[in-house]
């Protein structure tokens, strides 16, 4: 069952954004607030005030950070399958 779509008023890096999502309200709150951490974290160290600069460093770490995790899932995923297909070798001897 899909939810219904809420209408959230942020602020991420000073600005006023309008966000529309199905997520439990939890998980937009979190997330918002990770991405404004992130993008004034990524202003204070580099000392940029240009948002096109700082969004794409923070896209980049996302990216970095989602790829990493999916190549986590990948080898958790062989090992699980490896130990499934031994324990099915296991129980027919």
């Amino acid at each position: 069952m899909m939810r219904e779509k809420q209408r959230y008023t942020v602020s991420i890096l000073g600005a006023t954004y309008d966000v529309v999502s199905d997520e439990e309200s939890e998980i937009v709150w979190a997330v918002v607030h990770k991405v404004d951490a992130l993008l004034q974290d990524i202003s204070a160290r580099t000392k940029s005030s240009d948002v096109q600069s700082t969004a794409i460093f923070a896209a980049l770490m996302l990216a970095t950070e989602l790829n990493k995790l999916e190549r986590d899932v990948q080898k958790q995923t062989e090992q699980v399958c490896a130990l499934a297909d031994m324990l099915e070798r296991e129980m027919t001897v």
